[in-house]
């Protein structure tokens, strides 16, 4: 109770950044209040609790409310963090400002003070909110002259052992670098010591699309194996050493040494939060037997009766209770880490599900003997049930891991992968080979042949990728609120593990009822022509929607903006409930189509027009249709039946690569036109306006290249009339001089996501506002 009172006073506080510090003082203050009129009033027994766990909570929402609050400062002990592609990232303490730089300019420890930077990229915005971000700390990215060094490391014992273990990761993670075959090396040590810069590029989200990624992480499992076959001799030595001090005495040191080599695997590991809360938890199963019990229970044994102090057998619940309320008071921000959240679910879920699942996927045994009579091998006998006892228990632990932790994938991820589960079980066996010979070779290198670690990896990746071409990998999750989500699951657990009957019959009925209504559409196609422009800064993206026409993206890049497709379009797609989709890309490049690999591996796309690239290509599903042109006009098929009201054409003016031979989307609903533009501004430009057909007026025009100098702006405005132009990326692009001359209003990305709703002929007066008094407006109606 203390540790979900904590946690979830810690998410709220976090989450909810409309509560200030006061509010929370005056909820603390209110808890005490009633806590002390339980305590005096002689209230029921369950009052005081209550009392207790609302104070609880409110001091864990005004712990987290005063860490966010608390200021940036730009000087402190670096704490490293995450090192990726050349750069480490870390904080300064005892602050929340968050660094970046390369890695190996300053060391752990040092105390550095800042006198430059600037703010890291910042996250794409779409019109719908999107999940908050990892950190919601400011980060500043540093080069070598904008850092004042003020102390070096402290030299102190503590720092000594840091300072070992590192070199000793350095050393394994080189140990393993000298493997030769790249996807045994890479997985070796992502599974071995957490490190996952080694991936090829397209790995990580493999095993995100199947729902494994976990499985990358070093968590629970490693951490038992590490404990229970690395570290087992090592704490028998200590034990057996010991035994002149007494069995009891020689016990304790045995299992104190192992919780002291666990902690010491953390940072080996890359000391992420996974690694560390599975080191946790091992400790406290390990050391929970230690403390004394008591009460005295009755015994016996051939030389009588008696009572005797039993030994303390570890508790699950209570295990994972002391662990959640540990990080909760060391971390007081712990609770609203996604991190957090999925560990503890997925635990208990394993705790609380795993048998009742386990005694629903039972399978019988076949029996001794068969129908006429004649007795079964008794061996063939034992190995299915023990087979039988294995695939069942995996299975159920792997499905209360993913019904678990549900909730939050459902609210911060937006996808699942309902195969997950299987997935899991499937690459267990090799993932399992490869982490035992991956140590050998962290350890001795040389001592195991390339063969044993490529084996198994090229076996994983080659499973998940049947994996990844079945459906569901991933589903895309409409938005749902996450308590209704939370109920769900949550009933749903107590219909297979409730104490009673007639609790199981209930909570069956009220889970299937809430699972019903998270499964019906809640969402109606649109009315009107949407255009949304999102706000990805140097780059484009444009979603498209109406009725008969479906849903169209339109580009979906940046160069400067980081989480364009999970931060921007993916809110955006989920809230839509789009169904099949069509894509159109003006041309490759990282500002038009870095995101559309990710959209083109979770949405099914019915149409792609314009350029494909060849790692695009290979994720559209063979069913989609490709249209492409050289020059000229091509009209694209609409997603919802026919449409009498509008139709969409790709245009192209030059058949050659890059800016010049980008393509358009022009849309025309109702006698009016929209035309998205892609980055020709010269030769292409000067041939798109000499196709066919190209009269004004337009209702709304999106600036080639992001608004840049446009060598033909004056034919291309007169030739188009534009009521309204968007731009995409810049707060005052270069063509702006020109639109407010003209008497043009115009809008900016920069300012925030762009809409318009409806584009026909009774839709275009409206338009006329003055020349850029639109600028940095999110709508237009």
């Amino acid at each position: 109770m203390a540790a979900l009172a904590l946690s979830i006073g810690s998410w709220l506080g976090s989450e909810v950044p409309e509560v200030p510090a006061t509010a929370w003082r005056g909820a603390v203050m209110a808890a005490l209040a009633l806590a002390g009129v339980a305590l005096l009033a002689g209230s029921p027994a369950g009052a005081r609790p209550a009392a207790a766990a609302l104070l609880l909570l409110a001091l864990g929402g005004l712990r987290a409310r005063a860490v966010a609050d608390s200021p940036a400062e730009p000087a402190g002990r670096f704490v490293p963090g995450r090192v990726l592609d050349g750069t480490v990232r870390g904080r300064l303490a005892p602050g929340r400002l968050e660094v970046e730089f390369a890695a190996g300019l300053v060391a752990p420890g040092e105390t550095i003070a800042l006198v430059g930077g600037r703010p890291a990229a910042a996250r794409a915005r779409g019109p719908e909110p999107a999940p908050r971000p990892r950190s919601d700390a400011p980060r500043v990215a540093l080069l070598p002259d904008e850092i004042v060094r003020l102390a070096p490391p402290p030299d102190t014992l503590g720092a000594r052992l840091a300072g070992a273990l590192q070199s000793a990761r350095a050393a394994l993670l080189a140990n393993l670098a000298a493997v030769d075959d790249p996807d045994g090396r890479a997985l070796a040590a992502a599974l071995v010591l957490g490190e996952l810069a080694l991936l090829a590029p397209e790995h990580p989200d493999l095993f995100v699309r199947t729902g494994t990624f976990h499985a990358l992480a070093v968590s629970g499992v490693q951490v038992v194996l590490v404990a229970g076959v690395i570290l087992a001799p090592l704490a028998a030595l200590a034990g057996w050493l010991a035994r002149p001090l007494g069995a009891e005495r020689a016990r304790i040191v045995r299992e104190v040494v192992r919780a002291l080599a666990v902690a010491a695997y953390v940072p080996l590991a890359g000391s992420g939060p996974p690694v560390a809360r599975a080191a946790l938890a091992c400790v406290l199963a390990h050391l929970a037997p230690l403390v004394p019990v008591r009460e005295r229970a009755p015994v016996g044994s051939p030389r009588g009766a008696g009572c005797a102090r039993l030994p303390r057998r570890p508790d699950g619940v209570a295990l994972w209770s002391l662990a959640l309320l540990v990080e909760v008071l060391l971390d007081p921000r712990a609770g609203a880490a996604l991190s957090v959240q999925l560990s503890y679910a997925a635990t208990l879920g394993l705790v609380v599900g795993t048998s009742p699942l386990r005694r629903i996927l039972a399978v019988p045994v076949p029996a001794a003997t068969d129908a006429l009579g004649n007795p079964r091998n008794a061996l063939l006998r034992a190995v299915l049930a023990r087979a039988e006892v294995a695939g069942t228990s995996a299975l159920a632990a792997s499905l209360a891991a993913v019904a678990a932790t549900l909730p939050f994938v459902w609210w911060r991820l937006g996808e699942w992968a309902p195969l997950g589960a299987l997935a899991t079980i499937a690459i267990a066996p090799a993932a399992a080979v490869l982490l035992f010979a991956g140590w050998i070779a962290a350890l001795a290198p040389g001592l195991v042949p390339d063969l044993a670690l490529a084996v198994p990896a090229r076996t994983i990746l080659a499973t998940l990728e049947v994996f990844d071409a079945l459906p569901g990998s991933p589903d895309v999750l409409p938005h749902r609120p996450v308590l209704l989500v939370a109920s769900a699951i949550g009933l749903g657990f107590a219909a297979i593990a409730g104490r009673t009957e007639r609790l199981r019959d209930r909570a069956g009925r009220g889970a299937a009822l809430l699972c019903a209504s998270l499964c019906v559409p809640w969402t109606s196609a649109p009315r009107e022509l949407e255009v949304h422009a999102l706000d990805v800064g140097h780059g484009t993206c444009c979603i498209v929607r109406a009725p008969g026409l479906g849903t169209w993206v339109f580009d979906a890049g940046s160069r400067d903006r980081s989480e364009v497709a999970r931060a921007a379009l993916a809110p955006a797609l989920r809230a839509f409930d789009p169904g099949r989709i069509g894509v159109v890309l003006s041309h490759p490049d990282r500002d038009h189509d870095g995101a559309l690999p990710w959209l083109a591996s979770r949405y099914e796309v019915a149409v792609h027009a314009g350029a494909l690239p060849a790692r695009l290509a290979e994720r559209l599903p063979h069913t989609a249709l490709r249209i492409d042109l050289a020059t000229g006009r091509a009209a694209l098929p609409t997603l919802q039946g026919s449409c009498v009201d509008g139709a969409l054409w790709l245009e192209r003016g030059l058949d050659v690569a890059g800016n010049q031979g980008s393509r358009t989307l022009r849309v025309v609903w109702r006698g009016a036109s929209v035309l998205l533009a892609g980055d020709a501004d010269a030769e292409g430009l000067r041939a798109w306006l000499d196709l066919p057909a190209h009269e004004g007026p337009v209702r709304l025009l999106l600036a080639p290249h992001h608004g840049s100098e446009i060598e033909r702006i004056g034919r291309l405005l007169e030739a188009l009339q534009p009521a309204e132009v968007w731009v995409s990326g810049q707060a005052r692009p270069p063509i702006a001089g020109e639109l407010e001359r003209r008497g043009i209003a115009w809008r900016s990305t920069a300012g925030g996501p762009l809409v318009l709703h409806g584009a026909g002929q009774a839709d275009r007066a409206r338009a006329a506002v003055p020349a850029g008094a639109a600028d940095g407006a999110r709508a237009t109606d």
